[in-house]
């Protein structure tokens, strides 16, 4: 199934953005990806962009797990929408009672003969508690059913229990208050992949995403001199390259075009490349930007969160492209802005 075709049936689902739906969407089909492991599913529009992947290549099977009591808080549920877009034969999804883990446990279990375990996986995707206990242990089970050569990605990389404990009390069974401060405010995915992958002598080929939410790493049993170097890596530019971002980029200034048209008071989130480029192409519609390291810039035109939504506007732009639907959440949710005001700037 094409990009297109699954990303009109999925629009506006989280929790993946569109530069990374396509990052996994095209890197399966580059690298012949035939097996895959997802553990946390959510919604399960991040399997739907794989499945798809695998649908037209005509093979391969996602192993996609979740908790059991988390079956009937998403809707859509990741069945319904495998169902929508009939592609639920490459996914066999598994919901058990205490998490992923013991799903590995068994899967290690169905998967050793003589004492060895048999590799299985192509990429391995973790997007589940984001809890150093759990998730550590995890990447250590998953090693063992990851094939040589094979991937693993962690999403949420930054994130922490204490950004967290501003919307909630607990995440996924975890209360916030039984934690320590180092462990409210380390983020434990980050902690994972740079003290326990990185420092792992059978992988290399570290990435970073450009969201700073993704990292991945490949299993091999290379001994680079350089595997102990990170790679900084922008999706956007690596894909197709220079057409998709020709394409993307024209996109983007058409966008900003129409809202030059509206006469319109602008709030922007974000001020990072794209804010700037609004900010010089309609700076007398712009009231002024929002931005989390407002402390740190320079500029009578940058706030912090709540100073800048008492600013007097019509609209909010969000410019931060790869955390649309995130920041969309926050602004909806936290602080109760109504979705109708909320502009965001999606590249195609």
């Amino acid at each position: 199934m094409q990009f297109k075709e699954v990303e009109k049936m999925v629009d506006g689902i989280p929790y993946i953005s569109k530069t990374n739906a396509y990052f996994l969407y095209d890197f399966i089909i580059k690298n012949n990806i035939q097996n895959v492991l997802e553990l946390g599913i959510a919604h399960g529009t991040a399997t739907c962009y794989m499945a798809a992947a695998l649908d037209e290549g005509g093979r391969g099977h996602i192993d996609a797990v979740d908790l059991l009591s988390v079956k009937d808080h998403f809707k859509p549920s990741a069945q319904e929408q495998l169902c929508k877009t009939g592609l639920e034969k490459y996914v066999s999804i598994y919901r058990m009672k205490t998490g992923y883990n013991w799903f590995l446990h068994d899967e290690i279990l169905r998967n050793t003969s003589d004492g060895a375990c048999r590799q299985k996986y192509d990429l391995c995707v973790i997007d589940g508690p984001k809890n150093w206990t759990i998730d550590s242990s995890a990447f250590f089970l998953v090693d063992k059913l990851l094939k040589n050569g094979g991937y693993i990605i962690f999403d949420d990389l930054n994130w922490t229990y204490a950004d967290a404990n501003k919307k909630r009390e607990t995440t996924d069974g975890i209360a916030h208050k039984d934690l320590s401060e180092d462990e409210l405010l380390r983020p434990h995915i980050r902690d994972i992949f740079e003290f326990l992958v990185m420092q792992h002598p059978n992988y290399s080929h570290f990435t970073f995403f450009s969201d700073n939410q993704w990292a991945m790493a490949q299993k091999t049993d290379e001994q680079e001199i350089y595997k102990k170097k990170a790679v900084v890596y922008d999706p956007i530019f690596d894909l197709n390259k220079k057409y998709f971002f020709a394409k993307s980029f024209s996109h983007l200034l058409e966008k900003i075009e129409d809202l030059q048209k509206e006469n319109k008071r602008y709030l922007v989130y974000g001020f990072g490349s794209v804010g700037k480029l609004l900010w010089s192409l309609m700076p007398n519609s712009i009231v002024g930007f929002i931005d989390q390291n407002f402390q740190n810039i320079c500029d009578g035109m940058v706030y912090g969160m709540k100073q800048g939504l008492a600013l007097e506007y019509d609209l909010i732009i969000v410019s931060v492209l790869g955390r649309e639907e995130q920041i969309c959440q926050e602004l909806i949710e936290r602080h109760q802005i109504d979705k109708k005001k909320i502009v965001i700037l999606e590249i195609e």
